[in-house]
């Protein structure tokens, strides 16, 4: 934890910079576990490294609503996203439709979207020092890069749209799989297998026919 330590005193000794650094989300755990030592990582952290943080400048958020989220990546002058090799999380996309310059770690699911300098930065998540100086030099870009790199993020995003995604998946498994004459066969054999169900709903349904959510691009 002590490289938490790193990053903060690194931000602390470039006095020429007064960011502001903006949390959102809850205390609760998604993946992962909580600390053995603390209620929470947020506890955890501060417990660290609170001494060391300015409080005027260190917002945590806890669960907002959606406008309000929004609202922070539209605000955002750099937004950090850290990872272990998983499945990539939708809010990064998210943060990149959303004109966000990003700054992502060098691991598999963040090089899958994110191209070094072209639409963002990747950083070794493992070097805080790495990451707090690369925060750094997005908070001073000027001119025409910091918006190329907005510009080409937000396109890449774009990129992963849900016909774009129901095209991939009829790709993978053909259109005999994803059709519905395949889904009532489907439907049949989990019937008999589970013995005396009710009756199997009508599945004529196109996937034109169903109404998709593209609020978040």
């Amino acid at each position: 934890m002590g490289s938490t330590s790193s990053c903060v005193r690194y931000l602390r000794y470039r006095r020429n910079i007064k960011p502001h650094a903006v949390i959102v989300g809850g205390d609760d755990v998604s993946y992962g576990r909580l600390p053995d030592d603390a209620k929470n990582w947020r506890e955890k952290m501060l417990r660290e490294v609170g001494s060391q943080l300015d409080p005027a400048r260190t917002h945590f958020l806890g669960k907002i609503p959606y406008a309000g989220y929004k609202r922070v990546l539209q605000v955002s002058a750099a937004h950090i996203y850290l990872t272990y090799p998983f499945v990539l999380s939708w809010s990064m996309l998210e943060a990149m439709a959303t004109n966000c310059l990003l700054i992502g770690s060098d691991t598999g699911p963040v090089r899958e979207v994110v191209r070094d300098g072209v639409n963002g930065s990747l950083v070794g998540m493992f070097s805080p020092t790495a990451v707090a100086r690369t925060a750094v030099q997005a908070l001073h870009m000027q001119g025409e890069v910091p918006e190329q790199l907005r510009r080409s993020a937000r396109q890449r995003a774009l990129e992963y749209n849900t016909a774009a995604g129901i095209q991939a998946i009829e790709k993978i498994c053909g259109t005999a799989y994803c059709g519905p004459a395949a889904t009532k066969r489907r439907f049949q054999v989990v019937r008999r297998s589970c013995g005396d169900v009710p009756p199997a709903p009508p599945l004529d349904v196109r996937l034109d026919d169903i109404t998709l959510d593209d609020r978040y691009f």
